[in-house]
């Protein structure tokens, strides 16, 4: 069967998420998609086996030193060859970062397919730099990007970042300023967050009782935490009535829809969800992302006014309660909140999914 694209994309929602939002755009414009991921990045396609059909690729990234270095490698070869018999009946392959994205990008080079990459992130990652020389273009989120070699400066385009229908929808809706209730969402992207499970029911447990009483809070716990969480919310937050820790949101839409504030890490799928629900934001990169990207991503943020960065060495409870005492206080009344959120809003580019889809498929 001849198809019109195939699509790629693996390891963290921050990679399958856009791609998803891309391949139900296209999808629903009539057009024939493939979809292939990885092990890691079917748990976020889940959703969407029946309209998506995706292909898992033999690709598991664990561990690190020389083993794990040649796994991967016979993971990648055999993941290009199974490549190949899809790109085989496409013209054009997009990759969303990734090791799968390295597989089958090079299954289309050798097919002769015209190649194109969507880079989430604000700075350019490894294995797009290393397919650089054989793309047609790298489609960016943010206006300004980093570590895009020289002789790929002239393939880059700025058309923002992909965000799925039910998200997108959230930027018509304004956003209102908490009065009584205070709805947080804590979020550790894709993966959840480990430190957040400490650092963040101590802050909470600092703060006045009558701000506590005042809260709503949706956490998102790793597994693993989840104990120590609830143990360390029910002994240090105890004036907190309504408090809900899950393993995975759901639902985000309905839960940035309802959420006066965001404590998250930053991303990029992350920070665009939240762009496109103008909802403001406490940011705390993860120190260890690829080339420190999720700290540039923040400061997309930030630097228009949209939220406040925490650095992780910095993340601690009393530095976060003295920074939610200062934005919840009641004499506030929301103004720094309000504020933040029209910053964050600026940022969306709302029209990202529509060009890009037009790109890929008419460029």
């Amino acid at each position: 069967m001849t198809t019109d694209i195939v699509i790629v994309a693996g390891g963290t929602g921050g990679h399958v998420y856009p791609a998803i939002a891309l391949a139900l755009h296209l999808l629903k414009d009539g057009k024939k998609i493939v979809f292939l991921t990885d092990r890691r990045g079917i748990i976020y396609l889940k959703p969407y086996l029946d309209s998506l059909h995706p292909i898992v690729l033999p690709l598991d990234r664990k561990g690190a030193g020389v083993l794990s270095l040649i796994k991967l490698a016979l993971q990648v070869i055999q993941s290009f060859f199974i490549s190949l018999k899809y790109v085989k009946s496409t013209k054009d392959v997009i990759g969303f970062s990734g090791f799968p994205t390295l597989a089958t990008l090079l299954a289309g080079l050798v097919m002769g397919r015209t190649l194109y990459v969507h880079e989430q992130n604000a700075v350019l990652g490894k294995v797009n730099r290393v397919v650089s020389p054989f793309l047609k273009k790298i489609f960016t989120s943010t206006k300004k990007i980093a570590r895009v070699p020289k002789r790929a400066l002239d393939k880059i385009e700025f058309v923002g970042m992909p965000v799925r229908d039910d998200i997108a929808a959230l930027s018509q809706v304004a956003y209102e300023a908490p009065t009584q209730c205070i709805s947080l969402l804590i979020v550790g992207g894709s993966q959840g967050a480990q430190s957040f499970s400490d650092v963040i029911p101590k802050a909470i447990g600092m703060l006045p009782e009558d701000l506590q009483k005042r809260l709503h809070i949706t956490h998102q716990v790793r597994p693993d935490d989840y104990t120590h969480a609830a143990d360390l919310y029910e002994q240090q937050a105890k004036y907190v009535p309504h408090l809900t820790l899950v393993p995975f949101v759901e639902d985000m839409a309905s839960a940035l829809k309802s959420a006066h504030l965001v404590i998250s890490r930053s991303g990029a799928s992350s920070v665009a969800e939240i762009a496109a629900a103008g909802r403001p934001a406490i940011l705390i990169p993860y120190p260890f992302a690829t080339d420190d990207h999720q700290r540039a991503n923040a400061l997309e943020v930030t630097d228009r006014g949209g939220g406040w960065l925490i650095p992780q060495s910095e993340f601690t409870p009393l530095n976060l309660t003295t920074l939610l005492g200062k934005l919840l206080a009641e004499k506030e009344e929301g103004k720094k909140l309000l504020v933040a959120a029209q910053g964050v809003k600026d940022g969306y580019e709302k029209e990202a999914i529509k060009t890009l889809a037009q790109k890929v498929i008419l460029v």
